[in-house]
């Protein structure tokens, strides 16, 4: 009886473990990006593979690079789980969502870059 109750938890478990999975590799900002298609949101155009005239290369970097929340300080902090470079460590401690994507930040990653 013990052994039919813990392989139904064991499957219990299995499913949720899966269903979380499902849910981790689903991006928050991509159903954001769907809902809002057409509106043209120009902040997201630098997450793409595009190319750059050399003479805006350095406004278009600047720009991509720049804190989401400050707008002043380089983003060095990656937020999960929507995965956006979009904040500086000052801006990062008092945000409770991406400024992107408005997803939900559970945690983030500080990114060094070179």
């Amino acid at each position: 009886a013990w052994m039919g109750v813990a392989k139904s938890h064991e499957a219990v478990a299995a499913g949720l473990r899966a269903t979380l999975d499902q849910l981790l590799l689903q991006s928050p900002c991509a159903a954001a990006a769907a809902a809002s298609a057409g509106e043209g949101d120009a902040e997201d155009a630098h997450s793409c593979c595009f190319e750059t005239p050399a003479a805006a290369a350095d406004v278009a970097v600047s720009t991509a690079t720049s804190c989401k929340a400050c707008r002043v300080a380089e983003a060095s902090v990656l937020l999960l789980p929507c995965r956006h470079l979009c904040l500086c460590g000052a801006c990062e401690a008092a945000a409770d969502a991406c400024p992107v994507c408005a997803a939900t930040k559970n945690a983030s990653v500080h990114v060094l870059l070179s």
